[in-house]
């Protein structure tokens, strides 16, 4: 999910700073970690033949 680390980036960047956004951060980042750890995932990342999704 290259479309929500991307989302993390960007609401982590230092303009944002004083802004309430740890919790949102921290919530984005769990999802990303379950999602990373579904076997399907993977399985598909260790495929040297997989298609790249960009």
């Amino acid at each position: 999910m290259s479309i929500l680390n991307n989302i993390i980036k960007g609401l982590e960047d230092p303009k944002n700073a004083g802004t309430d956004l740890g919790w949102l951060i921290t919530d984005l980042k769990t999802i990303q970690s379950t999602f990373d750890e579904f076997e399907s995932v993977k399985a598909y990342v260790a495929d040297e033949n997989a298609t790249e999704l960009n």
